[in-house]
């Protein structure tokens, strides 16, 4: 869950919609905008929420995304991180570890049932459905606020500055 302040988040908002041509003047119109919005993405991490917006002032030049399209953006972004991690995940199935130097995949190691479980699997069990519940355990385990800040930490000491800056909405 989200540790950000609806306060932060109208921040976000108003500068997401300064970008687009036809703002809403009506003010209950955008207090329920805001709502919808709120309430779709407030149970995402901070960094994950961050990131989206920064990504939509750059990919949807032309017309303000919906809320749901913010929220695709996360669901991406979680799921391109599960695909990052995957190649170590393999290798430590390899040796029944769950060791993984990335905080949310070791995680998902163990909700999986350990490295032990997964060195237990064929390759082709692994490759099939193993990558499909580590991606769907990857992408649970992101949303959990608890997590965010050792995703931004460990993106960081991986040497994903992008990354970081793009959560923040510098990138």
């Amino acid at each position: 869950m989200s540790k950000m302040q609806r306060t932060e988040f109208a921040a976000l908002m108003a500068k997401l919609r300064a970008c687009y041509q036809n703002p809403v003047s009506d003010k209950s119109q955008w207090l329920a905008s805001l709502s919808t919005y709120w309430e779709l993405l407030h149970g995402y991490g901070d960094t994950d929420i961050r990131a989206a917006f920064a990504l939509a002032w750059r990919k949807h030049v032309d017309w303000m995304p919906s809320a749901g399209q913010l929220a695709r953006l996360i669901e991406d972004r979680c799921e391109a991180s599960a695909d990052d991690a995957w190649p170590e995940v393999l290798r430590l199935a390899t040796r029944s570890s769950s060791d993984h130097s990335d905080p949310i995949a070791r995680e998902a190691i163990k909700a999986m049932g350990g490295g032990a479980r997964l060195g237990a699997m064929r390759l082709d069990e692994l490759q099939g459905w193993g990558r499909k519940e580590f991606r769907e355990a990857y992408a649970r385990l992101r949303k959990r606020k608890d997590i965010d800040d050792a995703v931004a930490a460990a993106e960081l000491a991986q040497g994903h500055p992008g990354r970081i800056k793009e959560s923040q909405g510098q990138g």
